[in-house]
């Protein structure tokens, strides 16, 4: 099932179908058979999130490694060092500049920033 969803267009399609046809033509157990129906649910309700032969093929990552390690390297380093304390608007802050930083966008944001800037200022009244 795992290759299925890993090399196919359709691979979530396929696993579905294959839950429903072993769901339909096998003898469970109550408890086993509860648990297929389960994750057969799980499948049809996440499908969308599932395209992984698409993700893998445009590079994208599939696993909750990068998120993981974004949440070290962006939250963790900046806002646990010794001593420091934020309040919930501070830390946002913080955090939203950070991101910026680390995924290099920094001269966008600040160009955008800039420009949002000087127009705002030549709207309010004097």
């Amino acid at each position: 099932m795992e290759a299925m969803l890993l090399e196919y267009d359709d691979g979530v399609d396929r696993v579905i179908r294959s839950v429903e046809y072993y769901l339909a033509n096998c003898k469970f157990t109550k408890k086993r058979g509860e648990l297929v129906q389960s994750c057969l649910t799980f499948l049809r309700n996440n499908a969308h999130h599932m395209d992984y032969k698409r993700f893998r093929d445009k590079g994208w990552p599939i696993g909750s490694g990068p998120v993981e390690g974004a949440c070290k390297n962006i939250v963790k380093q900046r806002l646990c060092r010794s001593g420091m304390r934020w309040s919930l608007r501070g830390g946002q802050t913080i955090l939203s500049l950070r991101s910026i930083v680390k995924s290099n966008r920094w001269p966008l944001f600040w160009t955008t920033y800039k420009r949002l800037n000087k127009s705002l200022k030549l709207t309010q009244p004097a």
